[in-house]
């Protein structure tokens, strides 16, 4: 079913945040639409195949959302690459960023029905929930289109095929960008595609 068949695309999507509650600031999300799973793809193929949006977090922090200074100060001591994320450059409306987002997932093949979308556990589910909420506070033609009953966890299909919620790729691959939302979904990808070649 789903990407994997052709049938309809699914997508991983990844969240950096200032925080782990529901109502936390968010940074940035990547979205990657999953090729067809018995294909060989470059990483920067599937980079380029994605969407990497920066939020307002000014924004979100006016409209209610929250900071966690512990999660801040761990951004800071990150590296460079991934602290990038903290710029005030490329930042978008939270309101736009989300019409951006459905637009990007039903042209690359979004169905209600048969697409799933996968994360690393149901935190970003959570998150994309309470922005959408947070969204039609702003603009009350939000809504949220993706139905709750169609995400799924990236952890656990690995866990169970691999024995390892990582698979066969290491968080240190210096292939990857760490802590970026689109580069964590790249490699999540990568991680389902080698488990189910096994």
């Amino acid at each position: 079913k789903g990407s994997f068949t052709k049938m309809a695309t699914d997508f991983i999507v990844d969240f950096e945040t200032l925080g782990v509650t529901d109502d936390s600031v968010l940074l940035s999300v990547g979205i990657l639409p999953c090729p067809d799973i018995s294909g060989t793809y470059t990483i920067k193929d599937l980079i380029s195949s994605g969407l990497y949006i920066k939020f307002n977090r000014e924004q979100q922090y006016k409209a209610g959302r929250k900071i966690d200074s512990n999660t801040l100060e761990w951004w800071e001591k990150q590296g460079d690459a991934a602290k990038i994320v903290l710029s005030n450059t490329n930042l978008h409306d939270i309101v736009k960023a989300q019409l951006t987002i459905r637009n990007f997932m039903f042209e690359h093949g979004f169905d209600k029905r048969e697409s799933k979308i996968w994360s690393r556990g149901m935190i970003d589910q959570r998150w994309w929930q309470s922005f959408c909420m947070t969204c039609a506070t702003l603009d009350q033609n939000v809504n949220d289109f993706l139905p709750f009953q169609n995400w799924r966890d990236i952890r656990t299909i690995l866990e169970v095929l691999t024995g390892s919620t990582k698979g066969s790729i290491q968080d240190d691959d210096p292939r990857f960008i760490k802590h970026n939302a689109l580069s964590d979904c790249v490699l999540d990808y990568l991680r389902m595609q080698n488990a189910l070649h096994i």
